[in-house]
């Protein structure tokens, strides 16, 4: 169901749209995942039958997993400064709160270059830098479980849109790939929209198996991770510290590079979604300085509990959603469980099961 408060926005941001000839997209740098390359490139198709010229980049490289949709071809990874900004009528984001994860570090050089007016979002996670800046130029519905379908609800819909089989199948692996294939808020709103998609021609069964499947050496990777996994037993919780002899092993298996294939998500998609007597999984980066400076969650949904909450209560900058996201953060693997793991327990504790 579609906030009111935003549905009030959305004229405005059509009528920019209509106006504009030439548009970029921008999909999340940081972290991209299916939503995020899926929408950006339904977007692209939807803005081409309106006649526009588009040009869809990201500021960083692309990982070489998703170039299993021959699509992905059509973004292209640019630096911030050799964009040429005063070319383009509109620039719009997607999938991302944060100018930093969109644009990277220096995004300041865009918001120059174009000016505030001429960038709209379009966006499911929580508030950060962009609607703070933006707020009139942010479709942004976290309520939703993903990108795609406040793009469905917000845009689509109201216009009667007649969407493109190849759309449909964008549409429904970015919107199937957010909510781990309707395993995370599995509510009507969410199934209605996949049922949408499948009456326009989304395949369904090919998608469902191809976000299910793991290539043999993220298998092998995962057998890696297995070993050095830390669990909470009290807190329900399991850890990952991404540091030491794990990230040698992991060299010498996957190379030097090993980050690039993201290898770390068959951890957070297929292990912290099945072993029943923990709610929490936590993967836990370190800077050269021995300090935490991020931590990737995955929280079950049937757990309810608000971890996003609990760590910016700590002084954490949180991000991303409810049941999946991150934090920000410069303390020690001790510091951490001593400030977290009693919140935790106590939690627990107050649960029954």
């Amino acid at each position: 169901m579609t906030n009111p408060e935003i549905v009030k926005k959305v004229p405005a941001i059509v009528k920019k749209i209509n106006e504009a000839r030439k548009i970029m997209i921008i999909s999340d740098s940081a972290r991209p995942d299916w939503d995020c390359y899926g929408t950006a490139l339904a977007i692209r198709e939807w803005l081409i039958m309106k006649g526009k010229q588009v040009q869809n980049v990201t500021f960083n490289k692309i990982p070489e997993e998703f170039f299993s949709i021959s699509e992905v071809g059509q973004i292209v990874p640019r630096y911030v400064e050799d964009v040429e900004w005063e070319y383009f009528d509109l620039v719009i984001g997607i999938d991302s709160s944060d100018f930093s994860r969109l644009v990277g570090p220096k995004y300041q050089v865009m918001i120059d270059r174009i000016g505030i007016n001429r960038f709209v979002n379009i966006d499911h996670h929580q508030a950060n830098n962009i609607e703070a800046i933006i707020p009139e130029n942010t479709i942004r519905d976290e309520s939703m479980v993903s990108t795609a379908q406040v793009f469905w609800e917000y845009f689509v819909k109201p216009e009667n849109f007649q969407i493109t089989v190849n759309m449909a199948n964008l549409l429904y692996l970015a919107h199937c790939s957010d909510s781990n294939r309707f395993f995370h808020k599995n509510e009507n709103d969410s199934l209605l929209f996949g049922h949408e998609l499948i009456k326009s021609g989304a395949n369904s069964e090919q998608i469902n198996e191809f976000l299910q499947s793991s290539t043999l050496e993220e298998w092998k990777a995962l057998a890696i991770f297995l070993k050095h996994i830390n669990f909470w037993d009290d807190e329900r919780t399991m850890v990952l510290y991404m540091r030491g002899e794990l990230i040698g092993e992991l060299e010498k298996n996957f190379g030097l590079q090993w980050q690039d294939k993201n290898l770390d998500e068959i951890v957070k998609n297929k292990l912290f979604n099945s072993v029943g007597e923990y709610d929490i999984g936590l993967i836990v980066w370190f800077n050269l300085s021995s300090e935490i400076n991020k931590i990737s969650y995955r929280v079950r949904g049937s757990a309810n509990i608000d971890l996003p909450l609990i760590l910016s209560e700590l002084g954490f900058e949180v991000g991303g959603h409810k049941n999946a996201g991150g934090a920000k953060c410069q303390v020690t693997s001790k510091e951490l469980e001593s400030m977290l793991r009693p919140k935790l327990r106590e939690l627990f504790q107050n649960k029954a099961y």
